[in-house]
């Protein structure tokens, strides 16, 4: 009941003021213990924290984050997920849907709350939106894989005479989990490829010096139109860009990132 209590009492935080949440007869007893898995890096940890104490509740009083020794970018360790269920915390703070796939494998019953997610419908979550129904919440970015159908329409609306695309991917694993979270979009732009009459060419890429490679690629096949994932790290984006100018692609992104915060956003394994 006390992490029922708890879970309860985040989610529900946009409609209570401080001095009502810093009432909470749960806030009272022993710290409630959160589980970062993957641990908490400055970035995430400092506005966290300053975020729970607009709420009432303090680190150490109200609240412990326990670190798992996972790092971002390691991917899922099972053992590590099974490491932090074991230690019966009372929350599980993850960053992304394969975090919480790995989390979720590991327990039924301590809540997990997704910082950011994609699809976790689709990644087998939640059994819908409105009524997720499992131990998982949070936030979600792409609330279904409809938006990749969406951006090619988007590139033959600029550019009727489109017949080529060329997809360069920077959702794949160990950041993304490849079944649950990234099949279902491949099947997406698949079907977007039958629906608008394109063809549409996945290129995945892993690390910023696989970037050359995937321009001279995309030169060979002669494609009309550029679509880019936001995993792509802010160093190689210009010449990305540049490229796209260059060669006349119309191109387009699913989420585009302020300068700053792509140049410390570090998605990938550094090349």
């Amino acid at each position: 009941m006390r992490r029922r209590e708890f879970i309860t009492l985040v989610s529900s935080a946009a409609a209570c003021s401080p001095a009502t949440l810093a009432e909470q007869p749960s806030m009272r007893g022993k710290p409630f213990r959160i589980a970062t898995l993957p641990d908490f890096v400055p970035a995430s940890r400092d506005p966290f924290l300053a975020a729970m104490g607009d709420l009432g509740l303090r680190e150490g009083r109200d609240f412990l984050l326990e670190k798992t020794g996972v790092q971002y970018g390691d991917g899922i360790l099972s053992e590590a997920a099974q490491r932090v269920a074991e230690a019966m915390p009372d929350l599980i703070v993850v960053p992304t849907t394969a975090y919480a796939i790995g989390a979720y494998r590991a327990t039924k019953t301590i809540p997990i709350v997704m910082l950011s997610s994609g699809y976790p419908v689709e990644a087998g979550l939640a059994n819908s939106l409105a009524r997720p129904g499992r131990n998982v919440t949070g936030n979600s970015i792409y609330a279904g894989t409809e938006v990749w159908a969406k951006l090619v329409q988007l590139l033959l609306e600029a550019k009727p005479s489109t017949r080529r695309i060329s997809v360069l991917w920077s959702y794949v694993p160990p950041l993304f989990a490849m079944e649950e979270e990234i099949e279902p979009c491949y099947a997406e732009l698949r079907n977007a490829e039958r629906v608008l009459g394109v063809k549409v060419h996945i290129i995945e890429i892993a690390k910023s010096d696989q970037v050359p490679a995937a321009l001279a690629q995309i030169e060979t096949e002669q494609a009309d139109a550029l679509l880019l994932t936001s995993g792509i790290p802010y160093n190689v984006r210009s010449a990305i860009t540049q490229f796209a100018v260059d060669k006349r692609l119309p191109a387009i992104t699913d989420l585009l990132l302020p300068a700053a915060e792509s140049a410390t956003h570090q998605v990938w394994p550094p090349s």
